[in-house]
């Protein structure tokens, strides 16, 4: 079993879910067994699950909300949680932002 499965929760995606599993050259999966993680088509958005019982709830991004446009129109921002917890000051060191949101 792979370790990541496509999952469509809406039939009406779901030609759209046999198109991207091709294109990505992923499994299709309808029910159990799941495999440890599931890229979930949901009616809205597509989602990184975690399957199993303590799973944490899902990954996706929200590419129109205010708070992401808020951080595009100020990115690089010295006024950034993250700059503020590196310092950041005049030289510009190299941070990866490896969080989610």
């Amino acid at each position: 079993m792979d370790n990541i499965a496509l999952f469509c929760e809406f039939k009406n995606r779901q030609v759209e879910a046999e198109k991207m599993a091709r294109e990505l050259n992923l499994s299709l999966v309808s029910a159990p067994p799941y495999p440890p993680y599931l890229l979930s088509l949901t009616e809205q958005r597509i989602e990184l699950r975690r399957t199993g019982k303590h799973g944490p709830g899902p990954v996706f991004v929200d590419f129109l909300s205010n708070t992401m446009n808020y951080r595009l129109r100020h990115a690089g921002s010295r006024n950034e949680a993250i700059a503020r917890a590196i310092g950041l000051k005049k030289t510009r060191p190299a941070v990866l932002d490896g969080t989610a949101g």
